[in-house]
C-alpha cells in the first residue's frame, strides 16, 4: 500500500480488511473479556459450597454479591477517565491484573467482611476493563465490521461466565470452593502478561496526545505493513477534529436524543439487574429447591452459553 506523507490514521483503520493484526486484537480481547466473565460469576458457582462450609445464612451471601456490583459501577467511569488519559493499553491491563490478584485473594478469605471488600475490589477491576476494552475495539475495527466484531468480542464474557460452571461439578467436590478463585486468580495474571506482550495502544489516542513517532509509525505498519512511513509523514486523525460546541454529554441528549438515550440506559439497567440477580441467585435457588450441586451449576452454565450463541 503506497502512502502520501500525510496517513490519516482514522481512515487508514476504517479502510483496513479483516486479517492478522485484526484477529490478534479480537483474540487478545475475547480472552480479557472471558476471563472478565468467570471472575464475575466465580462467586455464584462458589457460594453453595461457601454457605455450608462456614454456615452462615444464605441471605448473608447478598452484600457478597452486590459489592462486586458496586465495585464495577465505580470502577467503569474511574478506569474510563484513566483510558482517557494515559491510554486503553494500560487501563485494560491494570483492571485485567487487578481482579486478577483480587480473586486469587478470595480463595484465601477467612470471612465474609474480607470475600465482601476483595469482591468490591475486583468489581473495579472487572469494571474498568469493560469500557476500555470496548473502545479499544472500537478504535481499531473496521467501519463496516466494527459493529460485528464488538459484539463477538464482548461474547467472552458469557462463554467465560460458563466456564465456573464446569469446574464446579467436576473440581470443587475434591478440592473445595477455593478451586474456583485460584483459576480465576491465575488466568487473568496470565491474560494480563500476554496483553503486555502483545496488545496495541489505540491510534487515534497515540495521535491526539502526542505520542512518540516511532510507536506510531509501529502500530500502523502492524495494520498496514505496506505504509511507506518517511521522516516526513504526518499522521493525523482528521475524521476527530471536528470543532466541539457543545460539552459531550449535552449531545447524548440533542433532538430525538433526549428520549432515546434515557430508554437505552433504562433497557441496559433493567437488563443487567435481571441478569446479574439470576447469575447471583440460581445456583443457591436450584441446590435449596433440590437439584444436586452439579446440575445447579451445569444449568447456570447453559443460560451463559445461550447468551454466547445470542450474541
Amino acid at each position: 500500500m503506497t502512502m502520501d506523507h500525510t496517513i490519516d490514521v482514522g481512515r487508514l483503520v476504517d479502510d483496513q480488511k479483516l486479517g492478522r493484526f485484526t484477529a490478534l486484537l479480537l483474540i487478545l480481547s475475547f480472552l480479557a473479556m472471558m476471563a472478565d466473565g468467570y471472575d464475575i460469576l466465580a462467586l455464584a458457582y462458589a457460594a453453595p459450597d461457601l454457605v455450608r462450609e462456614w454456615g452462615v445464612q444464605r441471605s448473608a451471601m447478598g452484600p457478597v454479591f452486590s459489592a462486586g456490583l458496586f465495585g464495577i459501577l465505580f470502577g467503569a467511569p474511574l478506569f474510563g477517565f484513566l483510558g482517557d488519559r494515559f491510554g486503553r493499553r494500560p487501563a485494560i491491563i491494570g483492571g485485567c491484573a487487578i481482579y486478577g490478584l483480587c480473586t486469587l485473594g478470595a480463595a484465601f478469605a477467612p470471612s465474609l467482611a474480607v470475600l465482601t471488600g476483595l469482591r468490591f475490589l475486583t468489581g473495579i477491576g472487572i469494571g474498568g476493563l469493560m469500557p476500555n476494552t470496548i473502545a479499544l475495539n472500537v478504535e481499531f475495527a473496521p467501519k463496516r465490521w466494527r459493529a460485528t466484531l464488538v459484539i463477538v468480542m464482548f461474547t467472552g464474557i458469557t462463554l467465560g461466565g460458563a466456564l465456573p460452571g464446569w469446574i464446579a461439578a467436576d473440581l470443587v467436590p475434591a478440592h473445595g470452593w477455593q478451586i474456583l478463585f485460584l483459576i480465576g486468580g491465575f488466568g487473568p495474571l496470565a491474560i494480563a502478561g500476554l496483553l503486555f506482550a502483545f496488545l496495541p495502544e489505540s491510534l487515534r489516542f497515540l495521535v491526539l496526545h502526542g505520542g512518540a513517532r516511532p510507536r506510531i509509525a509501529r502500530v500502523v505498519r502492524m495494520i498496514a505493513p505496506k505504509a511507506n512511513i518517511t521522516p516526513d509523514t504526518r499522521f493525523t486523525v482528521a475524521t476527530d477534529q471536528t470543532p466541539q460546541t457543545s460539552a459531550p454529554i449535552r449531545r447524548l441528549f440533542a433532538g430525538s436524543l433526549r428520549y432515546i438515550t434515557p430508554l437505552l440506559w433504562l433497557l441496559f439497567a433493567t437488563n443487567l439487574m435481571a441478569t446479574y440477580f439470576l447469575n447471583s441467585w440460581m445456583p443457591i435457588l436450584f441446590q435449596g429447591a433440590g437439584l444436586s450441586a452439579q446440575n445447579s451449576a451445569l444449568a447456570l452454565s447453559l443460560f451463559q452459553i445461550g447468551g454466547t450463541v445470542a450474541g
